[in-house]
């Protein structure tokens, strides 16, 4: 299979547990990457800082591939970050990790074999965990069906996904739109580039606790869902009535109390 990059980005919540969970699932990957490249986002406690590099000590000895790490002075956020990750990455094929999250032990294995053969884009199912709860987070297979989901919904797991450098550096990235970049790049992606697909295996999983929610909802929120309906508008994903009424959906569940967005998340968005 062709060389492949790893990226994923630390933050300063992000914890030694998740750290080490992360590197755990690196380090039992039936393909190992060609290359890791870790974002620092930001200043974080020296203590986790020195387990960070412990961990990656480790996992370069016992697999011996190239591990490069980056720090920004200050927090830049997700997006950021991660257009960082794929600047710095040597390799055309790049996996995207999140920090709190678990890869199973084929993930890379399945995703670097779908992009080796054509595809641009490819992500999976995952497991997210709420409240000792688990549920699967499916997405539309094919393309035609990831086409017509877009219009409505994020069609990918954004923990799962792997793609090609070059089109993403087309594309332009990760555009630094709170808690959409993905789904604005998928937009893009899905419009210009046809040879996109998700794997119905479970891959990734997740807890997703309250806070997760939480810090979705609200009218901070709201211009980002602006952002998406015009983006889908201009690509001609959907016309603007559709969008209209789509957008007008999403920003009244923003509003509503916690308590009703867990049971819409969990009963009938996964």
């Amino acid at each position: 299979m062709d060389h492949f990059s790893v990226i994923v980005s630390f933050y300063k919540n992000t914890s030694k547990r998740n750290i080490s969970i992360f590197f755990k699932s690196i380090e039992r990957q039936k393909l190992s990457p060609n290359e890791l490249v870790i974002i620092i986002d930001g200043p974080i406690d020296d203590e986790i800082m020195k387990f960070i590099y412990h961990k990656k000590d480790f996992l370069f000895e016992k697999k011996k591939f190239t591990i490069r790490l980056y720090q920004f002075p200050i927090n830049m956020g997700a997006a950021i970050a991660y257009n960082k990750a794929v600047e710095l990455s040597r390799f055309n094929l790049i996996i995207k990790c999140d920090a709190d999250d678990f890869n199973y032990r084929d993930r890379f294995f399945k995703i670097i074999n779908k992009l080796s053969n054509g595809f641009s884009l490819c992500g999976s199912s995952m497991y997210e965990y709420h409240d000792k709860k688990r549920i699967i987070s499916s997405k539309p297979i094919d393309q035609h069906s990831i086409i017509k989901y877009t219009k409505y919904r994020n069609a990918f797991n954004n923990p799962t996904v792997g793609f090609e450098k070059k089109i993403f550096k087309k594309l332009g990235g990760y555009k630094n739109i709170r808690y959409k970049e993905d789904y604005i790049l998928w937009i893009e992606w899905v419009c210009k580039y046809r040879n996109i697909c998700n794997l119905d295996d479970v891959l990734v999983s997740t807890i997703k606790g309250n806070n997760f929610l939480e810090r979705r909802r609200g009218l901070i929120n709201l211009y980002s869902e602006l952002i998406v309906l015009l983006y889908i508008v201009k690509s001609k994903l959907n016309n603007p009535f559709y969008a209209l009424i789509i957008y007008l959906v999403r920003s009244f569940i923003l509003i509503m109390p916690l308590s009703f967005i867990q049971k819409i998340y969990v009963n009938l968005l996964r």
